[in-house]
């Protein structure tokens, strides 16, 4: 009788105690077991899907309401179809959990407005528990007795505890996210991870290939390659998260990735933040071109290695002296930045060729790079590898823009006939670069050195026109805004005309296209804009962001429509 009542009470206490924990959660996330795999979230389903049919409807008038009808089918992905129950402008999370033995299993925790509606929707196959404002809810009844559990657990091992503020603050910012748990995977597949370990170790022993360049150090590339490799699998293995958000608004979608690794570890400490700029480069450089880029980060330290990596494969001693002599005298030289500009002119191949590449090094002291570059370009004047030969000439003072000298370096490609596809290989050299060997100029300035290849003098007259202009490139505006203060390094890229670019050089190749081209490009003016990328190093943490302007997508849009037509035009 005794034992009996104390049973009842048992019963009693931790109903009393297990209710008010659940109801006071501070965050769903609070009830997500740290062994969880990932975890999407979604802010506010009906706001989600009102901005991308609003950006639909900027895109092309009248798709929006497209995408609010499509919408509906959300309720089946949560296991309520009619949605009874579900406040749509809360916040939506979705937990995978995974195990090798069984299949993998989700735990959905919807917002609630009302919360007894929402279980009697979803009936006796889920099981259920309310968390706050919040239906926690599974089909798979062990999972939501571990969220049980973790909201009565004193221990601060829920996802909410293992997650660090900037990723919580990324998935946060997203109106749709989702954070990756590392360490989870990492434990779940332990096994596959330490045989991919093992398999690193082997890359140093594979054997050197029949059809390996002549002249490389295959062992030495190799050892390379397995250092590289074995660095990046300790960084995943030195990973706390990633996490991947999505943000839409009328005029862009941006996407931010967002990678933490434990600050005490090997990878983490590699890690310091503060080396990123605003990329004043970027004001240097002629409009309309279909790819920008910027770098700033340690130059030093990243040219010095590629020089050393170079040295080290090399099996020619007089190039391998020639090289670690350059490493020497090079390192008194400060590099503060670097970005660049290409484009094609498809309408060039019987000229100077379609191919338009500038770049802009500052540094410290360009006239030593100049002397140094004279004093080395005869130990590398040759290169043969994989069919491919390329004889390389230095000429100093070979012309003149004003008072600026421009030095040449003339590379001299021949393919051989045994390559593979040579003669489509000579074709496309000769369309890109135009007749004879290709040539690339550069200017030595005061505290700059500019190089061209392709357009010619007069490609290095624009090159220098736009330094002295200092006026951003149009179009790039929009998507730079997003891209953060400080970044290591950002990129642009016009995917369209980009794409149309290319389908022109394409069609003039061998076979052509099966389409009319020409009728694509008729009446298609597509204004120049740009997706953005920009990569920011911080302490412990690398941080992605990418834009898709409007205009990208707008200008993506008429492009496949022309196809679209031009194909069934073909038909």
């Amino acid at each position: 009788m005794v034992r009996r009542a104390l049973s009842w009470m048992l019963v009693v206490v931790v109903a009393s105690t297990a209710g008010p924990l659940l109801a006071q959660a501070k965050s769903p996330l609070t009830g997500i077991p740290g062994d969880a795999a990932l975890v999407v979230r979604v802010k506010g389903f009906q706001g989600l899907l009102k901005k991308v049919a609003s950006l639909a409807d900027a895109v092309k008038p009248g798709t929006g309401a497209t995408v609010q009808f499509g919408g509906a089918a959300v309720g089946g992905l949560i296991l309520n179809p009619t949605l009874d129950g579900v406040d749509t402008e809360g916040e939506f999370f979705l937990a995978l959990f995974l195990d090798k033995e069984k299949a993998p299993g989700t735990v959905f925790l919807v917002p609630g407005k009302d919360l007894p509606a929402m279980k009697e929707t979803l009936g006796d196959a889920v099981s259920f528990v309310e968390v706050g404002k919040h239906g926690v809810y599974s089909t798979d009844e062990e999972l939501v007795n571990s969220v049980k559990e973790q909201l009565k657990s004193k221990e601060k091992d829920s996802l909410s505890d293992s997650i660090d503020a900037k990723s919580l603050a990324v998935l946060n910012r997203g109106d749709v996210s989702v954070f990756v748990n590392v360490p989870a995977l990492l434990e779940i597949y332990k096994d596959e991870f330490g045989q991919a370990q093992g398999a690193i170790e082997n890359i140093g022993n594979t054997e050197r290939p029949e059809n390996a360049p002549p002249g490389m150090n295959w062992e030495a590339i190799m050892g390379s390659v397995q250092t590289f490799v074995g660095k990046l699998v300790k960084a995943v293995e030195d990973h706390e998260g990633i996490t991947v958000a999505f943000s839409f608004t009328e005029k862009d979608v941006v996407i931010e990735n967002y990678f933490k690794l434990e600050a005490d570890s090997e990878s983490g400490k590699a890690l310091k933040g503060g080396s990123g700029s605003d990329m004043p480069l970027l004001n240097n450089f002629p409009a309309g071109s279909v790819g920008y880029y910027s770098l700033h980060c340690d130059l030093n330290s990243m040219t010095s290695q590629l020089l050393e990596f170079s040295a080290k494969v090399i099996e020619d001693e007089k190039a391998q002296t020639a090289l670690k002599d350059f490493v020497k005298e090079i390192s008194s030289v400060k590099f503060n930045g670097a970005a660049g500009a290409f484009n094609l002119n498809a309408t060039a191949k019987d000229g100077p060729g379609a191919f338009r590449m500038i770049n802009i090094v500052s540094v410290s002291d360009p006239q030593k790079i100049r002397t140094l570059t004279k004093k080395y370009a005869e130990s590398l004047k040759e290169l043969d590898a994989n069919n491919t030969k390329t004889e390389i000439t230095y000429k100093s003072d070979v012309e003149k823009l004003g008072t600026t000298s421009i030095d040449h370096t003339i590379s001299t490609i021949t393919i051989s006939d045994d390559a593979p596809d040579a003669e489509k290989q000579k074709k496309m050299i000769k369309y890109m670069y135009g007749e004879g060997p290709v040539t690339a100029r550069t200017a030595y300035l005061k505290d700059k050195v500019v190089q061209t290849v392709g357009g010619g003098k007069a490609g290095m007259e624009t090159a220098l026109k736009s330094l002295e202009s200092r006026t951003p490139a149009t179009g790039l505006a929009a998507a730079r805004s997003k891209l953060g203060s400080k970044p290591n390094f950002v990129g642009f890229i016009d995917l369209p005309n980009l794409s149309l670019q290319g389908m022109q050089i394409a069609n003039s190749m061998e076979g052509g296209l099966p389409f009319d081209v020409n009728a694509i490009a008729e009446g298609l003016t597509l204004a120049p804009s740009y997706t953005g990328f920009a990569v920011e190093v911080e302490d412990a943490a690398v941080s992605l962001k990418t834009v898709v302007t409007l205009d990208q997508i707008k200008s993506f849009g008429q492009l496949i429509e022309k196809i679209m037509k031009a194909q069934q035009a073909n038909n």
